[in-house]
C-alpha cells in the first residue's frame, strides 16, 4: 500500500506508525520497498525532527533489522524448548 501512494502520504503514515510505537514495523516495511521508493519517501523527511526519525529507521536497517529480531526470537524459542 505504501508503495502506491504519494511519497508525502507514505511518510505521514510511517510517522504515525512511529508515534504509535511501531518502529519495528516501519523498518520492516521501509526495508522491503524498492530503493527508488525509499529515496522518494526519504526526501520527504525535511525538518530536523523528521531527519532524526529517518536516521533512526536507516540505523536499524543498517543494524540488520528486521532480520536480527527474527533470528533473536527464533533463538530464544529454541532455547526455551530445549529447557
Amino acid at each position: 500500500l505504501l508503495e502506491n501512494v504519494k511519497p508525502k502520504q507514505a511518510k505521514e503514515q510511517l510517522q504515525k506508525m512511529i508515534e504509535d510505537g511501531e518502529m519495528k514495523q516501519v523498518v520492516t516495511l521501509f526495508a522491503a520497498m524498492p530503493i527508488e521508493k525509499q529515496a522518494k519517501i526519504s526526501a520527504e523527511f525535511k525538518t530536523p525532527e523528521e531527519s532524526k526519525q529517518l536516521a533512526d529507521i536507516l540505523r536499524l536497517i543498517r543494524a540488520g533489522e528486521p532480520d536480527v529480531t527474527l533470528i533473536d526470537e527464533a533463538d530464544k524459542q529454541a532455547k526455551s524448548v530445549g529447557n
